[in-house]
């Protein structure tokens, strides 16, 4: 069942992603829509229970409300964009001194010195990200477990939600930096490593959800 949910979880990654950006479905009711109604139903497919399932399904959505997409660009080397996606994100990796420096070409695009320190810049970002996500879900656990204890109600939850979905989660830098890597060398274009590690990054993560 886990490699299931893995594959299911990899499918409705890149669904949210875009996969049916313009199709009819996703143009009547949103591929953010689509993709929690699908997490709920493989949630509960691989016994969550209703309660748990709509607990995690909180966590996911606040989880992917944020963007991430500068990171891939910087992480591939393509962004052409001042390096700033995330608020907090930015300040964290703006403290740890890995900051790209850059000079402004025109109105929309700048031109960064160092590529390197952009990809790090990426890439770090991008764990941090992913963790943010993880961590909206074990959060939302947490919180839920808070307000039965106070209702006098007792839930076994398996220790992996506490651990697992924040865990993986700091391995969204490495999911796309893999796929990029891989695309560069074998599909001559870096920037399909793009879909592919919504689908791996997505796999990793439900895997997480669902152990």
């Amino acid at each position: 069942m886990i490699y299931l949910i893995a594959l299911l979880g990899a499918l409705m990654n890149r669904i949210r992603g875009g996969m049916l950006s313009g199709s009819y479905i996703a143009q009547c009711i949103g591929s953010t829509n689509i993709f929690l109604v699908l997490t709920a139903i493989s949630l509960l497919a691989c016994g969550r229970g209703i309660l748990l399932t709509m607990v995690i399904l909180i966590g996911v959505f606040f989880g992917e409300m944020l963007g991430w997409g500068r990171y891939i660009g910087a992480l591939g080397g393509w962004e052409k964009k001042p390096p700033n996606e995330v608020k907090f994100i930015d300040e964290m990796l703006d403290d740890f001194g890995l900051t790209p420096k850059y000079k402004n070409l025109n109105q929309h695009a700048v031109k960064y010195e160092d590529i390197k320190a952009l990809k790090l810049w990426g890439f770090v970002g991008l764990s941090i990200r992913g963790a943010f996500w993880g961590l909206c879900i074990t959060t939302s656990i947490i919180f839920m477990l808070l307000i039965t204890h106070i209702f006098g109600f007792n839930m076994h939850i398996p220790w992996t939600l506490f651990i697992l979905p924040t865990t993986f989660g700091c391995l969204m830098g490495v999911c796309y930096y893999a796929t990029i890597m891989f695309s560069k060398r074998f599909l001559a274009d870096a920037r399909k490593g793009w879909p592919l590690g919504e689908y791996v990054f997505g796999g990793l993560l439900f895997a997480g959800c669902a152990l």
